[in-house]
């Protein structure tokens, strides 16, 4: 939240929304304060409807991080959510219901707790369940900490973990763990960036996505040097859907992102190795039952 310009550092000390008309007209909200950040960590994240999230980390894995909203009004009045631990970001469900992924890194227990659109906490939350939190990031930066669960529309929730490879939870919307979850895969998931940080670089994973029927999609790297990445699809009753995985054909391949459309479509991009130490980028549309629709290359080495 600093940045250099001309040799002099800023410091960001407030927040406003604001909000651009189809018309192009501009409404600026009013200002918001922010924790000073040589002493508080923090970050923001705008939900679906356009309600601002304030993020305030606590000085230790084991302290509580606050939550404030915020609109074109200014703060809401009587909305402070707290989490112990490190949330790297919410997640946002139906009737603008807001998901948190609570635990410590490489710690047992996770839990997922669940707030309405006024910071209220919900019954619909999880109980402790018997897997680790695991970050989506590695590298300099507050940045760190669980990822938040992944929300079907229904209010379904799968709280995803790389503890012993992959573990994902799927809870149905009351918050229960379904039938036949946890799934579980000896491989972890896909990361991108430069992992090496020992030499100041950075790392995020990639991002699970979830389509109609409760149907969620992961991406994992390659299992072996001779072999691409692979992506997917996990059914409601915790089992790999008949057809999956898709995998790269070429050696070194990776899935990095993937949506999922309303009809069930997965699309998925992919990076692939070229002669040189290039690389190229395709966009895979994959039907629901993993049959390959069409293929574009947006990037040529």
């Amino acid at each position: 939240m600093t940045y250099v310009d001309d040799n002099a550092l800023e410091v960001i000390t407030a927040l406003r929304l604001v909000a651009v008309a189809p018309d192009g007209t501009l409404r600026t909200g009013m200002r918001f304060e922010t924790p000073d950040l040589n002493k508080q960590d923090w970050r923001p994240q705008l939900g679906p409807d356009g309600t601002g999230y304030l993020l305030a980390f606590p000085q230790t894995a084991t302290g509580e991080a606050e939550i404030t909203a915020f609109d074109l009004g200014g703060v809401r009045e009587g909305w402070l959510a707290r989490v112990e631990g490190w949330p790297a970001s919410l997640g946002f469900g139906p009737d603008g219901r807001i998901y948190v992924t609570q635990g410590q890194e490489s710690l047992r227990p996770s839990r997922i707790l669940a707030f309405d659109h006024e910071g209220r906490s919900l019954p619909i939350g999880s109980d402790a369940l018997p897997v680790a939190a695991t970050s989506e990031y590695v590298g300099a930066g507050p940045y760190g900490g669980p990822p938040p669960p992944v929300v079907a529309e229904d209010g379904t929730t799968f709280l995803v973990s790389e503890e012993g490879g992959t573990t994902v939870y799927g809870l149905d919307p009351s918050g229960h763990v379904m039938a036949g979850w946890p799934y579980r895969d000896t491989v972890g998931l896909q990361w991108s960036g430069d992992c090496y940080t020992s030499t100041g670089g950075v790392c995020w994973r990639s991002d699970p996505a979830v389509g109609p029927g409760d149907v969620l999609y992961l991406l994992h790297p390659p299992r072996a040097a001779t072999l691409g990445g692979t992506i997917v699809a996990i059914g409601p009753d915790g089992r790999v859907r008949p057809g999956w995985s898709v995998r790269l054909k070429r050696p070194g391949a990776e899935f990095r992102s993937v949506v999922v459309g309303s009809d069930g479509t997965a699309y998925a991009l992919a990076i692939e190795p070229e002669t040189g130490g290039k690389s190229s980028a395709t966009i895979l549309a994959i039907a629901p039952d993993s049959t390959m629709l069409y293929t574009t290359t947006i990037v040529e080495p």
